[in-house]
This record gives C-alpha cells, structure tokens and sequence, in this order.
C-alpha cells in the first residue's frame, strides 16, 4: 500500500469517531508505551528518511539523511544488539506521550474537525494534523526540556 493510502486508511478511520473525536481519540490511540512500538517508530522514520543527530551538548534532534541514504533503526530494542539511537527514539516518544496525550490529542481533534469543515483533501488533512501533534507536543516538558538544552539554556 502507498503512502498516501495508508494516509487515506488513517484519515477514514478517524472519521469514524464522529463528534466525539476528542474524546474518543486518546482512548483508541492506546498508551504511550502501546504508541511508540519500536517497529512503528522504525517504519515511520525510514520512510521519512529521519535519523538521529547528536549534538555536543547532550541534546539530539531528527535531521533528513543524506540523498539516498536510508536511516537505521531496529525493529525492536534487544538488550544483546542494542542500539541507541532506536532507544532514544522510542524513549522520546514515550516521554511525550505519557505526558502529553490530552493535548496533542485535543489538538489533532480540533485540527481535524477544522480541516473537515473545510472539505480539506486526505493528504492536506493528514498534514494539518501532522502539524496539530507537533506543535502541541512542544508544549509538552520533555520536549520543552531537550529545547532548553539544545539552545544551551541549562
């Protein structure tokens, strides 16, 4: 299946929760630890050809590769093949959504029904709400923190 229709998948599954989309959608997403399965996160951040960057400073941030360069990233975290940068992901995304999921939820919803009032298409729809889950996900303190420390404020 395409990108675009899984997107397409997402956008009508979505859909089916009605008005009560806020509500609804912290519930069906699951837990943070049920959210950010390493496989998941390893799928979505290939495809996105996103790869870990650390800085001198402790910090990390998700920078594109290089042109034609794919990312590594381990299906699952194994304690006899470890590898960090698929921890620090997967722990990130925990993080965030073990303390944020009310907001970034209620953001996405909002970001929805507005986009829906809208008649806006699927991909326009997922991009809004793309941008919903990342910017209320910076209010959340673990992303506030690492920006503190990325902008050496600590």
């Amino acid at each position: 299946m395409s990108l675009l229709g899984k997107f397409k998948e997402a956008a009508e599954r979505i859909a089916g929760f009605g008005n009560e989309l806020a509500e609804e959608l912290e519930s069906h997403v699951g837990s943070a630890r049920a959210l950010c399965k390493m496989s998941d996160l390893a799928g979505l951040l290939r495809a996105q050809r996103l790869e870990v960057a650390v800085h001198g400073n402790g910090s990390a941030s998700m920078q594109p590769t290089h042109q034609g360069h794919m990312p590594i990233y381990t299906d699952k975290i194994l304690q006899g093949r470890f590898h960090y940068k698929s921890f620090a992901v997967q722990k990130a995304c925990t993080a965030i959504f073990r303390e944020g999921m009310p907001e970034i939820a209620e953001a996405v919803s909002k970001s929805y029904m507005d986009a829906k009032q809208r008649s806006a298409t699927v991909p326009t729809l997922m991009t809004s709400m793309g941008a919903a889950a990342r910017q209320s996900c910076e209010r959340v303190r673990a992303c506030q923190a690492e920006k503190r420390l990325r902008l050496n404020e600590y």
